[in-house]
Parts: C-alpha cells; sequence; structure tokens
C-alpha cells in the first residue's frame, strides 16, 4: 500500500482512499474517488456524533453517561429508532437493545467485538480482526453496530478506527495513528518515556500483539476463563489476618491455591459453591443449594460442602466416581468394567453405610466426608481398601484418604449421636479459634470483636481468656451455618 503525508506528517492518502483532518488532528473526511465518500462530526468534547455515508446514510451518536462521558451510548441511523449499547462496571458493552430486542455482545482478548447474537441464539454478525484491528471477516454487515476494535467507534468501510478522549484516527492496516493530536505540542516531555516524543504514531500494543505470560495466581487464570471470582462468590471479604480465622473462613483462593497442579481443576474448585446442583460429581457432595429452613439444625443441611479438586490425587482420580441415588445412599462406580472390580469391596462398604449431611471443615485440607457404617472392622476386606485408599482405623472410626479427601466411616448405627459428638467437637474447635482471634486482635491493638473494658482487654493479653464470658452460637433468624464466624457473640456468665 502506498501511503503520503501531508505537511504536519498526517497521513493524507492510502492507496486510492484520502483523509481530510480538522485543526485538532480529527479526521472530518475519508473517500474514494466514485466508490465513497464519508464525512464525521464532533462535539466540544471531541466526541464523534455524527456520521453520513454519502447521501444514502446518516448516523447519529450519543453519550447518556455524565460521569463517563465519552462511552458512546446510544445510536440511530436517519429515520429509524434509537438503539442502546449496555455496559458493565468495568465499561465494556455486553448487549444492545435495538428494534425492541436485546442483542448479545462477545468480545476477544482485546475487548474487540467478535459476535452479535439474536434473542433466538442465532448469530446476526460475526467479526475478525488482524492483529492490528482490521477487519478481516464481516459476516452479516447489514446489522450496523458501531464499536468494534478495543470497543472504539470503527468504520471498517474505510479501515479507521477513532480513539479515545482526543478522537485519535488510528489505520488498521498500518497499526498507527493518522495524526498527532495538539495536546502532543503543549505536553511536557516525558523524559523516561521518550519513545512517544520520537515517534508520536505509534500505537500501544494490546493483548494480542504482547508477549503471552502464563499466570500464576488463580484470579487471573478465572478472568482468562470468562468470570471473576467477585462474580462467582456472594461474598469475597478480606480474610483475618489470623491464618486459622483464615482456613475457617473456607477463602477459595487458599482452597485453590496455585501450588497444586491442575489450573482447571482449581479454578473448578473455586466456583464449586455455583455447581452443587449437579447430581454426580467427583466425590461424595449434597445436591443442596441451600438449608431446607431456617430453623434446622447446625451443620444438618448446609448450603454448600467444600471439596477440592486441587490435587490430581483425590478420590475423583482414583479411577472412581461416586454416584448419589438418594439422601444418604452412594454407590461408587469404575471408569471401566476392570474398575469395577476392584471397586467391590468399597461398595460392600457403601452399602452398609450412609451419609451424614454434615459440611464441617475447619481447613482447607483435606475435605472430610462422614458416614456411619453397622458394618464391623472385621467384616471389611481391608486389604483390598488399601488399594484405593490409605486405610487407618483408630477408636470406633474408619479412615479412608484419597489425597485431599478423607472419608470417616464411624462404627456406629446411632447416627444423632454421632451427629452430636462431631458437633460437639467442632463447636469447641471453632470457639477456640475466635478466642485465638480476639487475643490476637487485643495484642496487635486493632477492632476487637466484643466491647473490652480495660481490665478485661488486659486479662485477655495475658491468658487469651476473659473470666466470666463465654462464646455462643445465636443464629438468630439467619441461615443457621455454625462455621459463619458472625453468628458467634461474647456472651457474659452468670457469676
Amino acid at each position: 500500500i502506498d501511503y503520503a503525508i501531508d505537511g504536519n506528517g498526517w497521513t493524507a492518502r492510502r492507496g486510492d482512499t484520502f483523509f481530510e483532518y480538522d485543526v485538532y488532528g480529527r479526521v472530518q473526511r475519508a473517500y474514494r474517488a466514485g466508490v465513497v465518500d464519508i464525512a464525521y462530526g464532533y462535539d466540544d468534547q471531541s466526541r464523534l456524533i455524527w456520521r453520513r455515508v454519502g447521501e444514502e446514510y446518516f448516523f447519529r451518536f450519543f453519550y447518556a453517561f455524565p460521569d463517563r462521558p465519552y462511552l458512546l451510548t446510544h445510536y440511530a441511523r436517519a429515520g429509524e429508532s434509537l438503539s442502546t449499547i449496555l455496559y458493565d462496571e468495568a465499561d465494556a458493552p455486553f448487549a444492545v437493545y435495538s428494534d425492541g430486542k436485546y442483542y448479545a455482545l462477545f468480545l476477544d482478548g482485546d475487548g474487540s467485538v467478535r459476535f452479535i447474537f439474536a434473542p433466538d441464539g442465532n448469530t446476526v454478525k460475526e467479526i475478525i480482526h488482524s492483529p492490528l484491528g482490521a477487519t478481516i471477516t464481516n459476516r452479516t454487515d447489514t446489522f450496523y453496530f458501531p464499536l468494534g476494535y478495543r470497543q472504539q467507534f470503527e468504520d471498517s468501510v474505510i479501515g479507521i478506527v477513532i480513539m479515545g478522549p482526543e478522537a485519535r484516527p488510528y489505520d488498521t492496516y498500518a497499526g498507527r495513528f493518522m495524526s498527532v493530536p495538539i495536546t502532543f505540542a503543549t505536553s511536557r516531555l516525558d523524559v523516561f518515556a521518550p519513545e512517544f516524543e520520537a515517534d508520536p504514531f505509534r500505537a500501544k500494543p494490546t493483548q494480542a500483539n504482547t508477549l503471552r505470560n502464563f499466570p500464576l495466581d488463580l484470579d487471573r487464570w478465572m478472568e482468562m476463563s470468562g468470570f471473576t471470582l467477585s462474580q462467582v462468590l456472594p461474598v469475597m471479604q478480606k480474610p483475618n489476618r489470623n491464618p486459622n480465622i483464615h482456613r475457617l473462613l473456607n477463602v477459595p483462593a487458599e482452597l485453590c491455591a496455585v501450588s497444586w497442579n491442575h489450573v482447571l481443576c482449581s479454578a473448578f474448585c473455586s466456583v464449586f459453591q455455583k455447581t452443587t446442583h449437579f447430581r454426580q460429581l467427583l466425590t461424595a457432595t449434597s445436591p443442596l443449594l441451600l438449608p431446607a429452613s431456617s430453623s434446622t439444625p447446625p451443620f444438618f443441611h448446609a448450603p454448600y460442602y467444600k471439596a477440592s479438586y486441587s490435587s490430581s490425587d483425590s478420590v475423583g482420580f482414583r479411577g472412581m466416581i461416586l454416584s448419589r441415588h438418594s439422601p444418604h445412599k452412594f454407590e461408587v462406580v469404575g471408569h471401566s468394567t476392570a474398575d469395577d472390580v476392584k471397586l467391590d469391596a468399597f461398595n460392600a462398604l457403601l452399602k452398609h453405610s450412609s451419609l451424614l449431611n454434615i459440611a464441617v471443615n475447619l481447613s482447607t485440607l483435606p475435605t472430610q466426608i462422614h458416614f456411619v457404617t453397622n458394618a464391623t472392622y472385621d467384616s471389611l476386606a481391608v486389604s483390598k481398601l488399601e488399594a484405593l485408599f490409605n486405610v487407618s482405623s483408630l477408636d470406633y472410626l474408619l479412615l479412608l484418604q484419597a489425597g485431599n479427601t478423607q472419608l470417616l466411616f464411624h462404627l456406629n448405627d446411632n447416627p444423632e449421636i454421632v451427629k452430636q459428638a462431631i458437633i460437639r467437637e467442632q463447636s469447641n474447635r471453632i470457639v477456640s479459634l475466635i478466642w485465638e482471634d480476639e487475643t490476637g486482635r487485643a495484642r496487635s491493638g486493632a477492632l476487637t470483636r466484643h466491647s473490652w473494658t480495660e481490665a478485661e482487654l488486659s486479662q485477655l493479653r495475658k491468658t487469651g481468656r476473659v473470666n466470666g464470658y463465654e462464646i455462643q452460637f445465636r443464629p438468630g433468624k439467619t441461615m443457621s451455618l455454625l462455621t459463619n464466624t458472625h453468628l458467634w457473640s461474647f456472651q457474659r456468665t452468670a457469676s
């Protein structure tokens, strides 16, 4: 392509296409003799407000957000109704309302519009850009949408993009700006970025043109997958400085630590709360979304089970899938007929066992799943179970561990007794953790959960306890989840 420049060094011609500018460096007219003639108009803030294509088409553009004055929110072709562009909190367009219908917008890695889908799911528009922004494919170009490359106004007919608050024209064929804004002559020299002074037409590289560095943090992986933790999890508060409370709060970033392999598994682990409605997962998991009622005893019906998929050495990777057929019964199946034979001993144990619907985990690893069984230790084929798990036997308890998952079979046919014992044990651990956290706050001078007197604070710093107080679980009318530390409070005991 042959280029010609004017006295300012601005692009005056690209091939057989000619460009005209105003004093601010904004393109006013682009034309090919006898083929196309396009004119542009701007307001006093250098925002594009109209586009005219010959004598045939005239478009108007509007900006309705006072706090974000350069977001194009509405547009209309002469004689047609107004169309509205909807943006998310990151100022990325996600939908357009036109002719009484909502159309979904999908962006690529650079934020350029890639697909537009109709309400019935059909593809209305498909756009493929080159790394420099040129439109390679524009399927169904009868549907007009003004935004394109990097969410900026794109005129694919002439091959330019109007970018930024100064409306700089960008050449999608060369990957360079076509003119210099007036601020270039008035801005101070940045001695730490002399390349801008040496080449004022250069454009900053986009993600498509930069080296790909694979991220090491889970948040970035999830963002690359199309969502963020703040969108997936209802509460993303800062974890407490105390590491034990940090574990107690089930922080997803710790649960799916990057020190473990299998990035996909780690990402799936972090969205586990949103996937508990599936009937079959890689571990014994309740499909409940919420407790049956607020009066349900704590732990019996938890809104989610915490399970770890962050390691390749867990139940789901031992050649087995735990399938739930009733509220308390599970069956294990293998990935092949040969695997099913190996699992006979485990199925025999599950046949005589029932799941305890208790979700209690005070640490991220391992995940504990409790069963009650009427089988005896002598009746179990322990040698066959040892081929699948690390097996250990405690008092009235059979522990099967596979990686980050522990299956605990309580040798007791009374589930209520076992439940109450687990609740008492975990309640004591929670109370100890809260006292430890309160002591750490007092010693560091941070704000404590309870309003203590000076004498009580002194005793708390020295002994880690305050005489005459106990920690009680008081859910009130809220969801009765014992691991929610906000439902525990310090209460003065009767003297």
